[in-house]
């Protein structure tokens, strides 16, 4: 009786919160917290909740290292309702889930909850419901309709996704997926010709405006059942699970609509009243014509408007291939970095700065160490992904004013304004060490040589490439996988 009598309280407390979820009484008060679940608030006020890199608009990383988005609002009305403090992580959807699972970080946001992740976490209530959706290139040239029109076709697929996966999978096995750590890139695999169809959800209106590829891409239909999504908590801590429960419990109906009109809502287009009144005057003149001229007049204002309308829809098909191919002109096809025109332009802007101000930037050259055995052994498609993994691997873990590009074949080139020697090799060791840890799909390891260098006083680009390019070679001559420096040009005649 004793230990029955012990536990009464918190039963009580349960119950109640269980009347509150059935009534929708979603009322501003402190949640009914039962002393188990406050002893862990008072040890743990401070958690930590994971969140891929491209879960927009979710989670957004703001410029000044803020967070906003859906889930965002969502967090701050739970810490209201119970105090508890929630931080967040961001990482590619596949390392925050393996890092979760080493219980790093104390769970997942915007996540959905299946038998395999049953094994590391319990859910919490669901706070989100999303449909699929099959996103084609605008104007839908594969003529894909309905599910059966996926068979053969490539998929854009974000690595680690399981409910765009497990959506997939109950449609067909026979496609060929290229796979993405990013929704942007998805996205622009579809809107450029890369891939035939992605599969996304209700954020597709939001991620294809940030991108400047809503005109691009269409929805040709919805696919699958509507999933539920929800917070993953590590599961040794069933009373952060409960807390974070109680904290949904009561956010009230109308503030869930609100905050998802306010991130899954297309914006309205404001009108051009000026045009509008032009229009306007214009038709009303018009009809004065063709009210005078007789029918003859009328017939032949219809032909030209008809060849108005056309000119402009061919004008604006032309601007919009326009900047397809003006994007295109500066991207390599294969990793999507800048190709070797843009960083030629960009290796002269800087080294103009340079003489101007003063200001110090080096470059890095990199490449691939034996990568003709990877094409000899495994095919080239393996290559490919390799040198894609890698220009990843690049992009991800340099700074976001240094500007990486494929330099040509297995080679890649960044160029880092604004620093030094010893930052700059640091900067290279660090790229070094992550493609030798990081493991390929097919080729499993790889590794690559490095050769950086300095700006010099009165330097020219092709200076600069000479002697990245002969730090490389000491690099690959030292046997590989290494970084070497040539601060000094060899070419230059002593100063009188």
């Amino acid at each position: 009786m004793h230990n029955n009598d012990s536990n009464f309280p918190d039963i009580l407390n349960q119950l109640c919160l269980l009347i509150m979820v059935i009534w929708g009484c979603n009322v501003h008060a402190a949640p009914l917290l039962t002393e188990r679940e406050q002893a862990f608030l008072a040890a743990n006020p401070r958690v930590v909740l994971g969140v891929g890199e491209s879960f927009e608009p979710f989670v957004i990383k703001n410029l000044d290292g803020t967070y906003s988005g859906y889930d965002i609002q969502i967090a701050r009305l739970i810490s209201k309702h119970t105090g508890l403090e929630i931080d967040f992580e961001m990482g590619t959807w596949k390392e925050i889930q393996e890092r979760a699972k080493r219980r790093e970080v104390d769970g997942l946001l915007t996540a959905i909850f299946n038998e395999e992740r049953a094994a590391h976490f319990v859910p919490s209530f669901p706070y989100f419901s999303t449909t699929s959706l099959i996103v084609v290139k605008k104007g839908n040239p594969e003529e894909i309709t309905d599910s059966s029109d996926i068979e053969g076709k490539k998929v854009a697929m974000q690595r680690g996704n399981v409910l765009f996966e497990g959506v997939l999978n109950a449609i067909t096995n026979n496609v060929d997926i290229v796979y993405f750590d990013h929704i942007h890139e998805i996205i622009s695999a579809v809107a450029s010709g890369h891939a035939d169809l992605c599969i996304l959800d209700e954020t597709t209106p939001y991620i294809a405006k940030k991108t400047g590829l809503e005109d691009y891409i269409e929805v040709a239909f919805a696919v699958g059942k509507p999933e539920n999504i929800h917070i993953l908590i590590r599961k040794d801590q069933p009373e952060l699970q409960s807390i974070i429960n109680k904290g949904l419990s009561l956010i009230k109906e109308e503030q869930l609509l609100e905050i998802r009109n306010q991130w899954f809502s297309l914006p309205e287009k404001s009108i051009n009243w000026p045009f509008l009144i032009k229009i306007v005057l214009s038709m009303t003149a018009l009809l004065g014509i063709v009210l005078y001229w007789s029918y003859t007049l009328k017939v032949a204002r219809g032909r030209a408007e008809a060849a108005l309308a056309e000119l402009e829809k061919k004008d604006r098909e032309l601007e919009a291939a326009n900047r397809i191919l003006s994007q295109l002109s500066i991207t390599d096809p294969l990793t999507h970095l800048y190709n070797r025109e843009k960083l030629n332009k960009v290796l002269d802007q800087e080294l103009n700065r340079a003489s101007r101000y003063g200001t110090p930037f080096g470059v890095i050259m990199a490449d691939v160490d034996h990568f003709k055995k990877v094409n000899d052994e495994y095919g080239h498609p393996v290559g490919d992904s390799v040198l894609i993994e890698i220009a990843h691997i690049l992009q991800a873990n340099t700074r976001s004013v240094d500007i990486v590009g494929r330099w040509g074949g297995e080679e890649f080139l960044i160029i880092s304004p604004q620093i030094g020697h010893s930052e700059l090799t640091s900067m290279a060791e660090k790229l070094r060490a992550l493609i030798e840890q990081h493991t390929f799909p097919t080729a499993e390891s790889q590794t690559a040589s490095f050769g950086i260098t300095i700006y010099l006083p009165d330097d020219s680009a092709e200076q600069m490439i000479t002697r990245a390019d002969q730090a490389l070679y000491l690099s690959k001559g030292k046997g590989r996988n290494q970084v070497q420096a040539v601060l000094t040009d060899s070419t230059r005649s002593p100063t009188l």
